[in-house]
């Protein structure tokens, strides 16, 4: 797992030769597993080569099929059915591009029947969907969570261990099985097929996933499957898959978050409210729900209530420079001028590494309508100091 983040932080920051150490060190602890096989498959989608990205992640799920199978037999106690899966998932990747054979077992997954899956897929979905906010995950329920942290929780040196009662661990037995990797990869090869616009394919693998760990699947599978009805604009069925990750685990932000704007978008503003103000009680450290949360009142005219959540969210994340910027526009559009210049003053003096060109840039508005036109050139010349440190700055982090 730590090879895997690593690698999966080095990518993302745009650091392809430590990415790819960090792949080469865990395909010789493991060379056949599902992890490498997502962060293989994540970096030939990012490197323009599709079809070898596509192998990656099918490869993935055929790893990741035989070891949930071999644990489970070792679970039953079954060493025979266990030596068998360990002789054949030695050699499963001993060559993405010519193995043929994975991608075969998996279109019979994915294409048994576009019809009947959807109708499965949506139906195990859109149930519960009215009221399913206040459903998810009691108040009382996340008081319970934060006294007891779930099993399998982050440990103290950043590694999520598998347990019985771990969404994402099929429990057979009173043994743990892994069943994220292989779930990543049926998340990675859906993506991969939503980006070259087979979205019909692209539904029949969330599901074919889904099926595969019987039940237990993962909250973040649930949310990315959510956020890919929403791009599909099926929104009922997307907030139920929301509802469901968060039912499993009440304690994730970007579930809450997510959710959030999904129902901010519908327009079912209770709904919306519901969920960002669960998702401040389980991270009030999370700028961007304080952000979505205080932006959704000032637009639907509940000014006292914005204001009171900016102030909440900018003593919360006091380095966030587009809160404070956010609040600066909203006491401008209510004529506070005053107001808006001191909260503008706050969010410029944030450090180095969180300044934000664009508060700089709607300063400078501010003090040109104002009549301040020397101090607007000045504003207009310090945003674009800021944006080139920013740009240097991740220049030198690529190199």
């Amino acid at each position: 797992h730590r090879c895997y983040a690593r690698a999966q932080f080095y990518r993302l920051r745009g650091d392809p030769a430590l990415s790819e150490a960090c792949l080469l060190q865990l395909e010789r602890l493991h060379p056949c597993n599902p992890y490498l096989c997502h962060a293989k498959g994540l970096q030939a989608q990012q490197q323009g080569q599709l079809d070898l990205a596509r192998e990656w992640f099918q490869q993935g799920i055929q790893a990741g099929k035989q070891m949930v199978a071999g644990g489970a037999r070792q679970a039953e106690g079954s060493h025979t059915g266990t030596a068998n899966s360990t002789s054949s998932s030695q050699g499963c990747l001993s060559s993405v591009v010519s193995s043929r054979h994975g991608a075969q077992n998996l279109s019979e997954d994915t294409t048994s029947s576009s019809v009947s899956t959807s109708v499965q897929y949506a139906a195990e979905a859109s149930s519960g969907s009215h009221n399913a906010v206040a459903a998810a995950a009691p108040v009382t329920e996340l008081a319970a969570h934060k006294r007891d942290p779930p099993a399998g929780s982050m440990h103290h040196d950043g590694v999520t261990r598998c347990s019985s009662t771990e969404p994402g661990s099929v429990v057979s037995g009173g043994a743990g099985i892994d069943t994220k990797g292989l779930l990543l990869c049926y998340e990675g090869l859906a993506e991969l097929q939503a980006f070259t616009g087979q979205l019909d394919v692209a539904r029949s693998t969330w599901e074919a996933g889904s099926r595969r760990v019987a039940g237990h699947v993962t909250p973040r599978y649930l949310r990315q499957a959510a956020l890919f009805e929403k791009r599909c604009g099926n929104l009922d069925v997307a907030a139920a898959l929301f509802r469901r990750a968060a039912k499993l685990n009440p304690l994730d932000p970007k579930t809450w978050l997510q959710w959030g704007v999904l129902e901010r978008r519908r327009k079912h503003y209770d709904a919306a409210e519901a969920c960002f103000q669960r998702g401040v009680q389980v991270a009030p450290n999370n700028p961007h729900i304080w952000y979505a949360f205080a932006t959704m009142q000032c637009r639907t005219g509940h000014i006292e209530a914005a204001r009171s959540l900016f102030k909440q969210g900018t003593k919360a994340c006091p380095r966030n420079a587009p809160l404070w910027m956010e609040w600066a526009l909203m006491e401008w559009s209510q004529g506070d001028v005053a107001t808006a210049r001191q909260l503008f003053t706050a969010g410029s003096q944030v450090p180095r590494f969180y300044q934000h060109p664009p508060l700089y840039e709607a300063w400078a508005r501010l003090e040109e309508e104002a009549g301040q036109i020397e101090q607007a050139k000045v504003l207009q010349t310090r945003a674009h100091q800021v944006a080139a440190v920013i740009r240097t700055s991740r220049l030198m982090n690529k190199t």
